[in-house]
Order: C-alpha cells, then structure tokens, then sequence
C-alpha cells in the first residue's frame, strides 16, 4: 500500500489507495466526549453526500475500545434514525492485525511490554489507523476534526496522510532516520 505524507495546520487524514466511500475514526480514551464527537459526526453527515437507499452510500465508522455512550450511538444507530444506515459503530479487536506485520511485533500484543519499552500510546493509536485504512480503504480522520467540504476532492487525490502536528512529523522523522 502506498502512502504518501503531506503537512497541514491542525487535523489529521489518512487516505489509502482503495478509494472507498468510507470515513473511519477510531477513539481509544476512556471518556467519551460526546459533544465533540457528536459535532464530528454531525458535520460529516452535512458534507458527504449519503444517501440510505444508495446502493453504496458514503459511510461513517467510528472504531472504539472503550465502548460509547448508548445514547450517543442510538442517536445515530436506533429504528427511527435516518442515519442507522451509514453511521456505524465497531468495537476495534487487535485480530484485525492476523497476516500482517504487527503480528511479529511484540510491542504489539503484549501491554506489558509495550509498558517496559515505554512505546507511546499514540505510537499504537498510529498502527490501528493504519492497519484500519489498509484492511478496509477510505479516508481516516482525527475524532475531533469538523468536515467543511466534501472529501471526494480529497479521495481523488489519491493515496496520503496529512498530519497535523508538526512535533508529531519531527519526532516521526527523528525515530525513521534511527
């Protein structure tokens, strides 16, 4: 899989060359913020143009290990929502790594490990983007951005990851060159 890596101001993207109709965010905090995410969520359905009797709609879903408010997710999962058919909830199972690299890595599957060799939490939180984005395709975005436009600009773009904090890219370029 190709990525390419590109830099922005302030929120994260990543964008894999399967070129899906789907958004992924992943949460792995222990409180949700249900008003921010609400206002992800809600700005993400103004943009992407969905529709539930697409044959294909555009889809949002939200990865989690720590599972949500329910009110949260019968906002937008419950009988009555119109949008139960293109918002989605999945708790994240490590499992998803089977057949990949991070299945040799130890630092992968072993917390206590990971604890000795201090691996930092985001660094793991980077692996489950990816990992989502090369088992599924789409677009990942940070849980916390606001959707503006329509990301098929973006989506035919091709392939790329924009970052977002530039200490986050140094520390990155730092770690690669080692």
């Amino acid at each position: 899989m190709r990525i390419s890596l590109l830099l922005t101001n302030r929120r994260s993207l990543v964008l894999s060359e399967r070129r899906s109709a789907q958004t992924h965010l992943f949460w792995s905090g222990r409180k949700w913020r249900t008003p921010t995410f609400s206002l992800t969520t809600d700005s993400w359905l103004a943009t992407q143009p969905s529709s539930p009797s697409s044959t294909s709609p555009n889809r949002l879903i939200w990865w989690y290990e720590t599972p949500p408010p329910s009110t949260f997710i019968s906002h937008y999962t419950s009988p009555s929502s119109p949008y139960r058919s293109i918002v989605e909830f999945r708790q994240f199972d490590e499992s998803l790594s089977e057949g990949t690299c991070l299945d040799e890595m130890r630092e992968w599957k072993d917390l206590s490990y990971r604890r000795e060799v201090e691996m930092p939490s985001m660094t793991r939180r980077d692996l489950v983007r990816l990992l989502i984005i090369k088992r599924f395709g789409g677009v990942f975005a940070d849980v916390d951005i606001v959707f503006l436009r329509d990301l098929k600009e973006v989506v035919r773009a091709g392939p790329g990851v924009i970052v977002e904090k530039v200490s986050w890219f140094s520390w990155l370029t730092i770690n690669c060159r080692s």
